[in-house]
């Protein structure tokens, strides 16, 4: 008996790593790559549009300025239609997930998010689509929640009809994010198979309308014409060749207005703007204080650094100003839910 006690004591380690051993082969959980549906709910339906019996399609349409001087339509549900909207964009919410290159319109996602995928790549590419939400039209949505064999025509032909304005999606409407997000998934796997013909180790990430991919391998860039030229316009969408560009890392690389080079920063130029527009509104008030704010707010929530940076090197002179204190003093957002303020002009324009 002791010398089986012996034996047993001498090769307890062995038997615990043959224990260990068959409990992580038959045991361990199966990886899942990007999972498109959310496994902790068991379905995924569209029941709870029944609620929904009467409403109006009633929006307002007006006009907002574009960076690049041109006219954006913004096209605003009313009140009642908004509040289904909201309630529907929750209920999809809850039972759907989107891989994780899809950074636009996602709790816990910026454009800091989406850049920091592409830092210290050798070639990095955007691409820009233009017209995205009235891209998608009523057909693509329909095509898109068919391939879910478990929804209901009916069902469908409802979301559909809430989520659509003039037989596509509406600029300003609470749920066409998401609708994009999801009638753009089939465009970004067909995307990703492409590019992984060129490189197997390439990034990808889609900020709503900003395509972005970055690779060490040159090759890469032999995908850019066939997205722009034949991918893209198979299922009607557009690409804008002036914002198709291929950043090289010996040159500034930019991914969603962000350099990326060797970490997420502000741009250099852009910065040297917002300084003398800040100075300038310190020493004699010019400039729209709201336009700056709102670059202000941009400025830290991504490039904290640079924040701090401005934010001190005036306090000396400026600290016991008027303007100082409205600029970056920790302020409560008052604003009236109706009201859109343009950060361009500072215009204040009504909602409903």
């Amino acid at each position: 008996m002791s010398e089986i006690a012996k034996i047993s004591i001498e090769n307890w380690g062995i038997i615990i790593l043959i224990i260990w051993l068959i409990v992580f082969f038959l045991i361990k959980p199966k990886n899942k790559k990007n999972p498109l549906f959310n496994t902790n709910k068991k379905t995924f339906n569209l029941k709870f549009l029944q609620k929904y019996s009467t409403y109006t399609k009633n929006y307002r349409e007006f006009h907002i300025p574009k960076r690049d001087w041109t006219q954006r339509l913004i096209e605003t549900p009313n009140e009642k239609l908004k509040n289904i909207q909201k309630d529907v964009l929750i209920n999809l919410d809850r039972n759907f997930i989107f891989p994780s290159y899809v950074t636009a319109f996602r709790k816990g996602n910026w454009v800091k998010n989406n850049a920091q995928k592409h830092i210290g790549k050798k070639i990095i590419i955007n691409i820009d689509i233009k017209d995205y939400f009235h891209s998608i039209t009523e057909d693509k949505i329909k095509e898109a929640l068919s391939s879910y064999k478990w929804l209901l025509p009916e069902e469908i032909g409802k979301l559909v009809d809430i989520t659509t304005y003039k037989w596509r999606l509406a600029q300003w409407a609470p749920t066409s994010p998401f609708i994009a997000n999801l009638v753009f998934l089939w465009i970004d796997t067909m995307i990703i198979k492409l590019l992984k013909k060129y490189d197997t180790k390439v990034w990808y990430s889609r900020y709503a309308d900003d395509i972005t991919f970055s690779s060490d391998n040159p090759r890469i860039q032999n995908a850019i014409r066939i997205i722009t030229d034949s991918l893209l316009p198979k299922y009607w969408y557009t690409a804008k060749k002036k914002k198709t560009c291929i950043y090289r890392s010996h040159t500034k690389q930019l991914v969603t207005w962000l350099v990326v080079n060797k970490r997420v920063s502000y741009p250099r130029n852009k910065y040297m703007t917002l300084r003398a527009m800040v100075y300038n509104f310190l020493k004699n008030g010019d400039w729209d204080k709201n336009k700056i704010k709102w670059y202000l707010s941009f400025l830290k929530s991504v490039d904290s650094e640079k924040y701090n940076k401005l934010k001190f090197y005036y306090k000396r002179e400026f600290k016991f100003t008027n303007n100082y204190e409205l600029l970056f003093k920790k302020w409560k957002k008052k604003y009236k839910r109706w009201n859109f303020i343009n950060p361009r002009t500072g215009e204040k324009v009504s909602m409903f």
